[in-house]
């Protein structure tokens, strides 16, 4: 009894989802129309990126002349995660002496000094 149901589900299901082949013009003329680019407004696009990435260059040589102005020169980014991952794994083991650990933190503001 319980197989029947099941056969008569899937079969209904088959009907449902095969009943209609009907597509959507407006959908795909839609999409081509997106799609396609006019010269004139390729190249105004592109001009429009160019000074859009020499604006955002700009923008980051001002950040970052801000940041050495307010924090002093900056470290790399690789030299930053490998002295950050030293000082975690230094609190990971634990077992320091007050002393230890004030000495660590001033290290870690050292570093979170370097790493803006």
């Amino acid at each position: 009894k319980k197989r029947v149901y099941f056969q008569l589900l899937i079969f209904g299901l088959l009907v449902v989802s095969c009943g209609s082949n009907e597509t959507c013009k407006d959908c795909e003329a839609e999409t081509i129309t997106d799609t396609i680019a006019e010269p004139d407004n390729l190249q105004a696009a592109l001009k429009d990126t160019a000074s859009v990435k020499k604006s955002v260059a700009v923008e980051n040589k001002e950040n970052h002349e801000k940041i050495v102005k307010k924090y002093g020169e900056q470290w790399d980014f690789c030299t930053c995660v490998v002295a950050n991952d030293s000082i975690n794994d230094a609190f990971e083991k634990g077992g320091m002496t007050p002393k230890q650990e004030e000495k660590l933190m001033a290290r870690w503001e050292y570093v979170d000094n370097k790493c803006k």
